[in-house]
């Protein structure tokens, strides 16, 4: 799996929601270990991010919403992907979603301002923004 171009966010009421375009290369080994191409899907992975604020930073973990592919190439003949895509958000959930949230886990630093410590600040996710609130 490759990322084809930069994630898009989306803030909603309520909602973060990170979507990533992605080409699917499936292969083939044979017992020589030449790969034979099988089929090729455009992907886009859509993942809900659950956010979190500490004292300093604001921490995301994403859990996989969706994953919709269409075929772009296949070795044999066309198919029906539809009933891949369970099967592909499985592994993406087990595989991908991991990695990506220790790769998250250093967190997007917080404004230093006035020595503002956010670790109990009160979230509220709106149109195009997050919003941290901090009690006096």
């Amino acid at each position: 799996m490759r990322v084809k171009e930069a994630p898009s966010v989306t803030l909603q009421k309520g909602k973060a929601i990170i979507s990533i375009p992605a080409n699917i290369h499936v292969l083939s080994y044979h017992p020589k270990g030449t790969p034979e191409a099988l089929f090729e899907l455009n992907a886009v992975l859509t993942l809900n991010a659950q956010l979190a604020p500490s004292a300093t930073k604001l921490h995301l973990s994403l859990s996989l919403e969706r994953l919709s592919a269409k075929l772009v190439s296949s070795f044999s003949h066309a198919f029906d992907v539809t009933r891949l895509e369970e099967w592909l958000s499985d592994v993406v959930r087990v595989a991908y979603v991991p990695k990506l949230n220790v790769d998250l886990d250093v967190g997007i630093p917080l404004p230093k301002v006035l020595n503002v410590n956010f670790a109990n600040a009160a979230l509220e996710i709106i149109e195009n923004a997050v919003v941290l609130t901090v009690a006096s």
